[in-house]
């Protein structure tokens, strides 16, 4: 499985991210771990900041320019959405989505469309699965949708 992403971007493993976030262990309920992730520019690495109970971890991981070139021309846009969601339940749902798709698709419904929600879909030999963050679910921090189509 691999993360698809904009403009020529990169191509990034989805294990290779899941092996990062659980650094600190899959089962650590007592403590949160954060973490940001930071794409700077073609060519360079995903970079993931994680951190635990005071404990800095930084992953450099490499990526790759897609086979494909798509050209989704987000030159001029705004930011259309946030969402922040609890990394505790990232690797587990990781885990859960189907490791023979090729891409991962990542969509958000608005929420002026009914049950807004973050939505995870990977496409591979034993069907589509989808993986939902409801707007008004624990796991989800943060859920702002400027535009109110997507």
């Amino acid at each position: 499985m691999r993360f698809s992403s904009a403009c020529d971007g990169p191509l990034v493993y989805a294990k290779t991210d899941n092996d990062c976030l659980s650094v600190f262990g899959v089962n650590n309920s007592s403590s949160l771990t954060s973490v940001i992730l930071c794409y700077k520019d073609h060519g360079s690495t995903l970079d993931l900041l994680l951190e635990d109970s005071g404990v800095i971890v930084e992953c450099n991981v490499k990526t790759m320019d897609a086979l494909e070139v798509l050209d989704f021309n987000f030159a001029g846009s705004r930011l259309a959405s946030k969402v922040i969601i609890r990394s505790e339940c990232m690797r587990e749902i990781f885990s859960e989505l189907d490791v023979t798709s090729d891409v991962l698709e990542i969509s958000i419904v608005p929420p002026t469309m009914p049950h807004p929600r973050l939505r995870l879909t990977t496409y591979g030999f034993e069907g589509t699965t989808h993986y939902d963050f409801p707007r008004d679910s624990d796991l989800v921090e943060v859920f702002e949708c400027s535009n109110t189509e997507l």
